[in-house]
């Protein structure tokens, strides 16, 4: 072997390929490679030339990430990078509310805000939406119902619906 083979990208083939090339040369052609220093040498360099081979083809896919225009090509390009994007999520507001009411008549122990309650909120002239995803069990406290930690998503409520015509199937 003339030449070394640089095609390998694990660890077992590029030592192997390297034994293979030293014991093609006369300098080489009688040493033992399994128990000498050059075996320690050996795994150095092939150790090496892994993390060689990984770093360039890291930089070669990370190359790509600018030109892409599609999402799809962005995903794939940043799943090569062990990357694996998620898709776009609402944001999440974590809220107390209180519910203030007159104590004129006794109030139920307890309030229930039901699943997909709708709530607005405006900041800089701007209005968002949110709706909670669960039914939150809202205990009563002396001059109304307080709770804490209720998760609002933004975002708003709706459904689709398909007919579907189906013949006669003969």
């Amino acid at each position: 072997m003339t030449q070394l083979n640089i095609t390998s990208l694990d660890f077992d083939s590029i030592k192997s390929d390297l034994k293979l090339y030293l014991q093609s040369q006369d300098t080489f052609n009688s040493y033992n490679f399994e128990g000498s220093g050059l075996s320690a040498l050996l795994n150095i360099l092939a150790s090496e030339g892994q993390l060689d081979a990984y770093l360039a083809n890291m930089v070669y896919n990370e190359a790509f990430l600018d030109s892409a225009i599609k999402r799809a090509s962005v995903v794939s390009k940043a799943k090569e990078v062990g990357y694996t994007p998620r898709s776009v999520r609402s944001a999440v507001a974590t809220v107390l509310i209180t519910i203030n009411s007159p104590s004129t008549y006794p109030l139920p122990s307890y309030f229930t805000l039901p699943r997909y309650q709708s709530f607005t909120s405006t900041i800089g002239g701007i209005t968002y939406n949110f709706l909670n995803l669960d039914s939150y069990v809202i205990p009563n406290t002396v001059n109304g119902y307080t709770a804490n930690n209720i998760k609002l998503t933004e975002g708003s409520l709706y459904s689709i619906s398909y007919t579907a015509s189906i013949g006669d199937p003969t």
